[in-house]
């Protein structure tokens, strides 16, 4: 791969312009070793943490595992699925004590992220008997009911 995006640039200062379409067909010619990369460097960061895990597993009292609240904040946009939310969903017993957070982050906004979501939490296992309820907007089912009844039967229902 890296033999092919020399030959190319070489190629690109020596003649100084490319299409559209050249630099697509270039871009496409490398998508199988770019996924390959993606999937190896997955791979080793999940074993990272993994042994970073496992060290705070022999520190730490090991009955406190299962009450363990992890906050991952991210460089930007919050993403449930990034690859440190992956993980900890996957080796938590509860993956609801995975915390999300997009934007970085001092400590007192991570501390303040993290009490309120543990609040909602308990909230919602006590009201709705569902620790993950108030995690999304709380209206979203009445939203969801009343857009339904607006898809079925139109306009605004009187009472």
């Amino acid at each position: 791969m890296l033999n092919a995006v020399i030959s190319f640039l070489s190629d690109l200062i020596t003649i100084k312009d490319i299409s559209y379409e050249q630099l697509v067909s270039f871009t496409k010619s490398l998508e199988d070793d770019i996924v390959k990369n993606i999937n190896a460097a997955g791979k080793y960061q999940i074993e990272e943490i993994h042994g970073i895990v496992q060290s705070w597993k022999r520190r730490y009292i090991l009955s406190s595992w299962d009450n363990l609240r992890v906050l991952v904040s991210g460089t930007h946009f919050a993403s449930n699925e990034n690859l440190v939310s992956q993980y900890f969903k996957w080796q938590l017993p509860n993956p609801n004590h995975v915390v999300i957070s997009g934007e970085p982050m001092n400590d007192e906004e991570l501390f303040y992220i993290l009490s309120v979501t543990l609040v909602d939490t308990d909230v919602g296992s006590t009201f709705f008997q569902d620790d993950s309820f108030m995690h999304a907007d709380v209206l979203r089912n009445s939203a969801r009911a009343w857009i339904d009844y607006q898809k079925i039967f139109g306009g605004i229902p009187d009472g």
